[in-house]
């Protein structure tokens, strides 16, 4: 008998991201605003495989910077390479700054 092993976890499988990644270009501001200023723990986990025992929860921040890639990814026809779903993000100042100049080129 086969086991699936479940590797990660998807942010763009959650319903809240998903409304949002449909919002499109209305959901960036917010978006932004979240990843500038946002300091709470969202409740999604993070993991690399089911049967490993650490677990993170995901800063609502990475959330919604992620979020916001995966909309300017769907409104640009450049492929972008795809964040994998257990790479922790360290946000930078500068990371913060393309994004903020990236949405302002599509709003």
């Amino acid at each position: 008998m086969r086991r699936f092993v479940r590797i990660g976890f998807d942010v763009a499988e959650h319903a809240t991201v998903e409304a949002l990644v449909h919002r499109g270009r209305a959901a960036l501001p917010a978006l932004l605003a979240a990843v500038e200023r946002d300091r709470r723990l969202s409740r999604l986990v993070r993991f690399w495989r089911d049967y490993d025992a650490g677990r993170e929860v995901m800063p609502v921040r990475e959330v919604a910077y992620r979020t916001a890639l995966m909309i300017l990814h769907s409104l640009s026809a450049e492929g972008e390479p795809a964040l994998r779903p257990d790479q922790r993000i360290e946000l930078t100042n500068a990371d913060v700054e393309i994004l903020r100049t990236r949405i302002a080129e599509v709003l």
